[in-house]
């Protein structure tokens, strides 16, 4: 099990922070939701349930799609 980073010191170790957290130290890349349930360590499912809030709130960014995969990466605006 990885240590809580500084992120989830402050904010919490919800699995909305999980991801956030996952996003903001790999700003640079995106990412498919396979690989961001893989980096910020949660379950498939529980992604799938947070995820369309995150969509909705313009957190995160669909960039592109590889084969049936969607990319996504933290909106930075």
């Amino acid at each position: 099990m990885a240590e809580k980073t500084t992120f989830q010191l402050v904010f919490g170790n919800s699995p909305t922070v999980k991801v956030l957290d996952f996003l903001i130290d790999n700003q640079e890349f995106d990412y498919s939701l396979t690989d961001i349930t893989k980096g910020a360590e949660i379950a498939w499912s529980t992604l799938h349930l947070l995820w369309p809030e995150l969509v909705k709130l313009n957190i995160v960014i669909n960039t592109r799609k590889i084969g049936r995969a969607d990319l996504y990466k933290l909106n930075k605006e």
